[in-house]
């Protein structure tokens, strides 16, 4: 594929993804906003660390719940829109939701991780319990709502084209940058890099944004 056609299919991808960005910013930033005033909560109410992350657990089952929901409307729409390449419009459902359900499992645990690693970090870090809570109530950067959806828009589409591709018959897969300044070294390292359908890249990953 030259670069041309490259920069071209990027372009359209990207207005897709971009298209559910601010949705999925939302439900984000409003979880957020929940798991921060529970954080919070318990932190003034106790001075053990340890019930202060467990308090984070609560809010497990809704992380899985947001990024099901999310993995699902972006997953199927990509999944049509790589569909479309092959001239078919059947969507497997099924197939798809089995893909998801362990993708979520694994990125709804690392969020959670994610955050008790924060919250030990900022335990740490101050010296008095009025510092602590200070400290977490500032950490919680409500800005990052917007990249936390760029990231699970983007797996969730490149699991939706992955699959569609499976299901239509491709036998082989293509990793391809978009062969710009913001590409990773690790990613130029594989640039083009071609593998059977249903096997990872030379990096371990399904597709680019895979959580496994």
């Amino acid at each position: 594929m030259k670069k041309a056609q490259v920069l071209q299919l990027y372009s359209l991808v990207e207005r897709k993804r971009q298209s559910h960005d601010p949705r999925i910013a939302f439900r984000i930033k409003s979880l957020l906003s929940k798991e921060q005033a529970l954080v919070l909560l318990t932190a003034s109410l106790s001075d053990d660390i340890e019930a202060v992350k467990t308090s984070v657990d609560q809010y497990l089952p809704e992380w899985k719940e947001l990024l099901r929901v999310t993995y699902l409307e972006v997953a199927e729409d990509f999944y049509n829109f790589q569909a479309a390449l092959f001239n078919k419009k059947a969507f497997n459902l099924a197939k798809l939701v089995q893909n998801i359900t362990t993708a979520v499992e694994s990125r709804a645990k690392s969020i959670v991780q994610t955050t008790k690693k924060m919250i030990d970090f900022m335990y740490n870090k101050a010296k008095t319990k009025s510092e602590f809570l200070a400290l977490l109530e500032n950490s919680y950067n409500f800005n990052k709502a917007g990249v936390m959806a760029k990231t699970e828009v983007n797996t969730a589409a490149n699991l939706g084209m992955e699959l569609a591709a499976e299901e239509h018959g491709a036998e082989t897969k293509t990793w391809i940058t978009r062969r710009d300044e913001r590409v990773r070294e690790a990613h130029i390292a594989i640039d083009g890099q071609k593998r059977p359908i249903n096997d990872p890249y030379s990096n371990g990953l399904q597709y680019p944004g895979d959580p496994a």
